[in-house]
């Protein structure tokens, strides 16, 4: 995923041990030329923890992008399509939005 980002020209970050973070940080922040987002990995089945549920709930009262990803939207394009809407380009507009 983060390679793709970075071919798109989007810029990635990735909190990879949440354990070693501060509480309720999101595991992935994104920056393109059309947007910014944040992402919540998760495997399927799993919950968000209640600060993460919290953080969430602010940043999107604010009018961030926030987005909860598995690994069925890797397989299914919805990822790719939101890296490429950051990204600025538009066909793939459909995926992320419908």
């Amino acid at each position: 995923m983060l390679t793709e980002a970075y071919a798109l020209g989007v810029k990635a970050w990735h909190t990879h041990d949440g354990r070693r973070t501060q509480r309720g940080l999101l595991d992935l922040q994104l920056l393109g030329p059309d947007g910014f987002a944040l992402a919540e990995l998760k495997d399927w089945g799993r919950m968000l923890a209640s600060e993460k549920r919290e953080t969430v709930r602010q940043l999107r009262a604010q009018g961030i992008r926030v987005l909860i990803w598995g690994p069925d939207d890797w397989r299914s394009g919805v990822i790719s399509a939101e890296l490429r809407r950051l990204a600025g380009i538009t066909e793939y507009a459909s995926l992320v939005d419908g």
